[in-house]
């Protein structure tokens, strides 16, 4: 199993995670806006009477915070190519 985690946007997290099988992967993505307190099956977080999206409890954000987001790969910053060099 791997995860990837990824920042898409600001506080705006995907999370991937990859069961590698012998004939197959299965992928599952979650989405976390710790600005609303947001865990979702699909980016755009809909309400729906079946659970798509739901609030996230403190031991949710404990856990992210600890164990996610130090992980968290930035794609929504821009680089400045001059500190690469």
């Amino acid at each position: 199993m791997t995860l990837k985690i990824t920042e898409i946007k600001s506080n705006v997290f995907e999370i991937v995670e990859s069961i590698h099988g012998f004939n197959d992967t299965k992928r599952t993505s979650w989405y976390y806006d710790l600005d609303r307190n947001l865990i979702s099956e699909k980016e755009d977080f809909p309400k729906s009477d079946w659970g798509i999206t739901r609030d996230m409890s403190q031991a949710d954000i404990d856990w992210f915070e600890k164990y996610h987001r130090p992980n968290a790969i930035l794609l929504h910053k821009s680089i400045d190519t001059d500190q690469l060099s």
